[in-house]
């Protein structure tokens, strides 16, 4: 009776450290692939700021962001893309599956600092929430903000209508004509809607790019 007590003791711990075990594994790994979610947003941020901005392809709405709305990553096998198609978010890992949610979140500054109350929106910082599911175990959460700090802030797009083509045309929409290159360009210090052109405040419409008729200057 004695040896046989021992034997159930034993086997009990032998099974709730078998356990214990498997749980460890799956929390490691859910914590990976949230570190890994991180850094995938991170090089999409960095290769296009848009991306993150306006997800999931740079052409969303800034407003599609918060917990309501859920994006997923998928690897291309030479880059990351960020999606907003459900089955992208499952991961299978050591025999186990794996959601990975990513949600992003507008933020504000008031006088240079984050704020949640006040301030205005600053459209170059961004919260990332990483969110790693599992059904043995408890979600593992990552966050961390992301700024845009490689990408320019805009760059020419297009023209609305056919680029000048000379000096006059050109001139005749407070453009620059760069002789050498034939080229027409057109500074942003220019007056509020002056022969078309738009002003630097005026840059976001809600879009994050800007038509002037004249020509089109879009966020980076």
């Amino acid at each position: 009776m004695v040896v046989a007590i021992i034997v159930i003791a034993v086997s009990n711990l032998f099974f709730v450290n078998m356990k214990e075990g498997k749980f460890t594994e799956s929390r490691f790994d859910a914590l990976m692939l949230a570190q890994e979610g991180m850094e995938a947003v991170k090089s999409i941020s960095e290769s296009s700021w848009h991306s993150i901005y306006l997800p999931p392809d740079g052409n969303g709405s800034k407003n599609n962001k918060g917990e309501s709305f859920v994006y997923c990553l998928k690897n291309d096998a030479s880059s990351w893309l960020l999606t907003d198609v459900a089955s992208d978010c499952d991961i299978t890992l050591n025999n186990k599956v794996y959601t990975r949610k990513i949600i992003i979140d507008n933020v504000n500054r008031d006088n240079g600092n984050i704020s949640i109350s006040s301030g205005s929106e600053d459209p170059s910082t961004q919260k990332i929430k990483i969110v790693i599911s599992y059904a043995d175990g408890k979600d593992a959460i990552l966050e961390q903000y992301v700024t845009r700090w490689k990408n320019r802030i805009m760059k020419q797009d297009g023209w609305g209508s056919p680029a000048p083509a000379d000096q006059a045309g050109c001139e005749a929409l407070s453009g620059t004509w760069n002789a050498a290159l034939s080229v027409c360009t057109a500074g942003l210090d220019n007056p509020a809607n002056e022969n078309g052109w738009d002003s630097y405040s005026d840059l976001d419409n809600g879009s994050g790019k800007l038509d002037t008729g004249a020509g089109s200057l879009k966020f980076k």
